[in-house]
């Protein structure tokens, strides 16, 4: 995934594969991409079409092996019509209303949910904090995939927040404990 925020305003989101990528709009998520799996019927359409197969005993892979159906690699699969071509959001950006971008692989949304990715940059105090609070999550969580998240902090950083943010602030300080004091092999 690609964010390219131009001139302040223009905010254009190309993606392929399973990473993805939000804004945080009145202090609510607003998906920017929508995931290259086989289960999106378009995308299980161009399969098909090129004579591939997904396999839905093993959780839905092309010709068994590859769990997106977009990639930039897996040149193997190209003929079965897994394709590198990105879709492309464009979005306007108000300053009044947006809070902060976050781009994560899938290692972080196949355990938190865009609200829950939200709630959780909302109670971190900056854009590093935010990242660094996802990312750890993503492994207290138990994520086995890749786990990667950038925050991009906007002018409306920290004015607006969802109404369950406040009712649940205790709790979602208790996850971040909980994830930041997590530790991983790297970490000793």
């Amino acid at each position: 995934t690609v964010v390219l925020l131009r001139d302040g305003t223009d905010l254009a989101v190309a993606s392929v594969g399973d990473s993805g990528s939000l804004i945080c709009r009145l202090g609510e998520p607003l998906p920017l991409t929508n995931p290259h799996h086989p289960a999106r019927e378009e995308e299980e359409q161009r399969i098909k079409s090129f004579s591939g197969w997904i396999d839905w005993s093993i959780g839905a892979k092309v010709n068994g092996r590859l769990a997106m159906t977009r990639s930039i690699g897996d040149f193997h699969l190209k003929q079965f019509g897994v394709i590198a071509t990105p879709e492309i959001e464009q979005v306007k950006v108000d300053h009044q209303t947006d809070s902060f971008i976050v781009s994560h692989t899938d290692g972080i949304s196949s355990v938190m949910s865009d609200k829950e990715i939200t709630d959780l940059v909302h109670t971190c105090s900056d854009a590093k904090d935010a990242a660094n609070e996802l990312t750890s999550c993503g492994l207290q969580y138990g994520s086995m995939d890749n786990i990667t998240a950038i925050v991009i902090p906007l002018r409306s950083w920290g004015k607006y927040r969802s109404q369950q943010v406040s009712k649940e602030h205790s709790l979602l300080k208790n996850i971040r404990f909980n994830c930041r004091s997590f530790k991983t092999d790297r970490d000793l």
